[in-house]
């Protein structure tokens, strides 16, 4: 880099120009490698979260990283304009060091192309398996996928707000420490820069960690005072930002160098602010709707005291007469002559599906939670109340694993679980309460607001193969519906013998609204 010990600044405004790119570069070299790590920490951290927008937003901000390795070169480069007249002189200075990293550059530059692209690709495939994944976790239910989309949005946006103030902060402190504070002549211009200095932790580092801590703490307990509090510290940082832009503008010697940079950070900045705010106001409206139960279940179902039989001691099958998909957990399907001879399916070839061991429960001890939008608490109710309080109510109906035919689908592409054939599916007899009548009981009716647009979600409490809770979804309305048949199943007639504590109507160990 040009060293002003060497230099005489003073002598022309051009030269003056060059020291302060080359001055300037040095702050942006350090923020690249910084934003290198920083996409290796959210790659990771997506990932993990399995936030499909995350990896969206990841390939276009690496897309930007690889068009700035080539900005990066050409800053390089173009140091000195060959129509400079003090060229001479700084390379005179300079020698065979200017631009002596060309090399590195250039390397850095098509590594970067060709690593975005094999990213672009990875990045497809996990969005692929990514969605997938958010189907499981959070089901059918298209409302609340929307919920869902909208807190991974607002929490990429918050990582990035990190970055993006992170690197304003880095600059704008590069300028107060290392160009300003040195050419400060009196204790007059020392103490402008020191007032600035705090300023700036104050205006900008300060209020943006209690801006972002506020943010996320809300988000993830849904706390809508840590939301108004972000929303305020939002407005407070936009005035300082405005504030700094105008000051940029007002003395651009002073900014010589770092001008179009630090502009271009807080546009980004101010861009970012705004879209975060719309966000946060989308996300304070969908609190209280059920989204945090199904984000904080698998954590709850990790904990879970339920016993389950160890794979491969569930109860016997006749193997003999199923075809058998996957033996642990146990899967299997009768064929179709087989399937197709009775009215009522008989034991030996009903279909067997699970999606992890089989829970060990005791009767009197084992519970549903019931919780959500109109009911007046949660609710816990054992089995035992179930069939004690409420009508015993029997239908007739055929069970079909939402997976069956998943062979033909395979064939056409892949799909992920159980490669079913035709025959996982069967009719039988099931006997239980109403969960009309057990919802009604806690004070959800068919008057609830909305209605049409709410779900019943069953969640296992058990953790199963999926990594996650298995759970199910149908509309309010359909549970509700005088003539909906929905039950709490508790007992099964196959071909006339009762079994108890058979597959439930619809499984479930947990109703959530």
């Amino acid at each position: 880099m040009i060293n002003d010990a060497h230099l005489n600044i003073n002598s022309d405004d051009e030269l003056k120009l060059a020291f302060a790119n080359a001055r300037s570069l040095l702050v942006y070299f350090i923020l690249f490698m910084i934003a290198q790590l920083f996409t290796v920490v959210l790659v990771v951290d997506a990932i993990y979260q399995r936030n499909t927008i995350q990896l969206i937003a990841l390939v276009a901000f690496e897309l930007g990283m690889t068009a700035y390795s080539f900005i990066q070169f050409h800053q390089s480069s173009t140091l000195f304009s060959k129509e400079d007249s003090n060229e001479s002189a700084g390379l005179l200075y300079l020698g065979y060091a200017y631009h002596d990293s060309k090399w590195a550059e250039i390397t850095q530059s098509c590594v970067m192309c060709i690593c975005t692209c094999i990213f672009s690709f990875l990045a497809y495939k996990l969005y692929l398996e990514f969605g997938w994944h958010i189907y499981k976790k959070i089901g059918a239910d298209l409302a609340m996928r929307d919920r869902y989309k909208m807190y991974q949005i607002f929490m990429m946006l918050l990582k990035f707000d990190f970055f993006f103030f992170l690197g304003f902060s880095i600059q704008y402190l590069a300028l107060l420490i290392v160009a300003w504070w040195p050419t400060a002549e009196n204790s007059g211009d020392q103490a402008t820069t020191v007032k600035e200095l705090i300023e700036h932790i104050v205006f900008s580092c300060c209020i943006s960690v209690a801006m972002l801590t506020s943010a996320l703490w809300g988000l993830k307990r849904e706390k809508k005072p840590q939301m108004y509090i972000f929303l305020v510290l939002c407005l407070a940082s936009m005035g300082y930002y405005i504030y700094t832009l105008v000051e940029i503008a007002k003395n651009p010697v002073r900014f010589l160098g770092s001008k179009a940079f630090l502009t271009f950070f807080l546009c980004v900045d101010l861009v970012l602010i705004l879209v975060s705010v719309a966000i946060a106001i989308i996300c304070l409206k969908n609190f209280n709707l059920g989204l945090m139960n199904h984000i904080s279940h698998a954590t709850t179902s990790a904990t879970s005291a339920h016993s389950l039989a160890p794979l491969g001691q569930d109860p016997l099958h006749d193997s003999h007469a199923l075809i058998v998909r996957k033996e642990a957990p146990f899967n299997a399907e009768p064929s179709t002559p087989d399937l197709v001879k009775y009215y009522i399916t008989p034991e030996k070839y009903f279909f067997c599906r699970n999606h992890g061991p089989m829970p060990v429960l005791d009767e009197n001890e084992h519970t549903i939670e019931i919780s959500g939008i109109g009911c007046k608490s949660k609710t816990v109710i054992t089995m035992k109340q179930i069939k004690q309080d409420y009508e015993k109510v029997s239908v007739m109906m055929v069970m079909e694993c939402a997976g069956n035919r998943r062979d033909g689908l395979h064939k056409v592409k892949f799909t992920k679980g159980v490669i079913w054939g035709p025959g996982a599916l069967g009719n039988a007899i099931y006997s239980g309460s109403r969960l009309k009548d057990v919802l009604e009981a806690i004070g959800v009716t068919s008057k609830i607001k909305n209605l049409s647009k709410l779900h019943v979600a069953f969640e296992s409490v058990e953790q199963c193969e999926e990594e996650k809770c298995y759970g199910s979804s149908i509309p309010l309305s359909k549970a509700l519906d005088e003539f909906g048949d929905v039950l709490l199943a508790y007992e099964v007639k196959i071909k006339f013998v009762f079994k108890k504590n058979a597959k439930v109507t619809k499984p479930s160990s947990m109703v959530k609204l």
